[in-house]
């Protein structure tokens, strides 16, 4: 499944062979097949210059967030994927969530969801 389209905000891999690190949007995408590999090409405009790199040399730059969303859907399984991701990482949004779903009170929802903060920010650094 190709996974990068135009607009989307990406952060160029360390294995990338020019500008790794470097935070650009997608401005065009080429899909190229190679029998049962099928590879996108991406032109990235880095603000200051485009580049053109392969998909594999690309990361999504919000993945923090997607991955912290995924943290807080497998301790809280009843909350919707899409509603979590919605509230952007707003920590009052998700408690709210929590709340409703789980009929936490509002202290144990943010306590609870400190502690999944706290755990998450750890296996972040760990991955560092």
């Amino acid at each position: 499944m190709l996974q990068f389209k135009v607009g989307d905000r990406v952060r160029l891999s360390p294995l990338a062979p020019e500008n790794s690190g470097s935070i650009g949007r997608i401005v065009r995408v080429r899909e190229h097949d190679a029998g049962a590999l099928r590879l996108q090409e991406c032109d990235i405009d880095l603000g200051t210059h485009s580049q053109s790199c392969l998909s594999m040399h690309l990361q999504h730059a919000n993945e923090p967030l997607r991955l912290f969303c995924g943290e807080v859907i497998s301790k809280w399984p009843q909350l919707r994927a899409k509603e979590v991701q919605n509230t952007g990482g707003d920590l009052a949004k998700l408690a709210h969530l929590i709340r409703d779903a789980y009929g936490y009170c509002e202290r144990r929802a943010e306590k609870e969801l400190d502690l999944v903060i706290k755990e998450f920010s750890e296996k972040m650094c760990l991955a560092a």
